[in-house]
């Protein structure tokens, strides 16, 4: 009976000890796996990146298949600003009515996540889903249909951007996303 508890015991702190040593890494990169998570299983946002990414396929997914950039870049909430104003989400509004001031506030130069790197690819799917840093409780995303590390600093053709609220439990509590052209 003492070494069941002694072994419960060690084995306890084992777990405390491989989490509270990860845990720096997992605050940032939990919220990109949660909304992962969320695009791949909620079913109305499936169907607005199959609207809005229309390509003919002889497999019928129920799910849009997409690929994960490692590139972590960033990215501007301009183009959720009518949302973010209807909907309070606690931004102040001056860095919503003004691009310039918000990317003077978070803008970052852009940089590899080794975890969103290690992530299986799709080589079937064209799409690719590229975040930006978490900024307070939010964090922003962006489909397109190329790389971006094909091409570096360039924004073409069709893209739909995510804006993912997360609640104090780190659960995403409201999305936001819109088409956007890009020429």
């Amino acid at each position: 009976m003492r070494n069941i508890k002694c072994l419960l015991i060690i084995s306890f702190l084992l777990i405390l000890f491989i989490r509270g040593n990860s845990q720096s890494l997992s605050l940032l990169d939990n919220k990109y796996l949660i909304a992962i998570i969320y695009l791949r299983t909620n079913e109305n946002i499936n169907s607005e990146i199959k609207r809005i990414f229309r390509r003919p396929s002889k497999k019928k997914n129920k799910y849009a298949e997409f690929n994960i950039s490692d590139q972590i870049t960033f990215l501007n909430i301009w183009y959720h600003r009518a949302a973010l104003k209807s909907n309070n989400l606690g931004i102040e509004p001056k860095l919503i009515n003004d691009p310039n001031l918000y990317a003077a506030k978070y803008e970052f130069k852009s940089y590899n996540n080794e975890l969103l790197g290690s992530l299986v690819k799709k080589p079937e799917s064209n799409l690719y889903l590229t975040f930006s840093e978490p900024v307070e409780d939010y964090l922003l995303a962006e489909m397109t249909i190329y790389d971006p590390k094909t091409f570096p600093g360039i924004k073409m053709g069709k893209a739909m951007q995510f804006f993912f609220k997360f609640n104090s439990n780190g659960l995403i509590e409201s999305v936001l996303y819109t088409g956007v052209q890009y020429n």
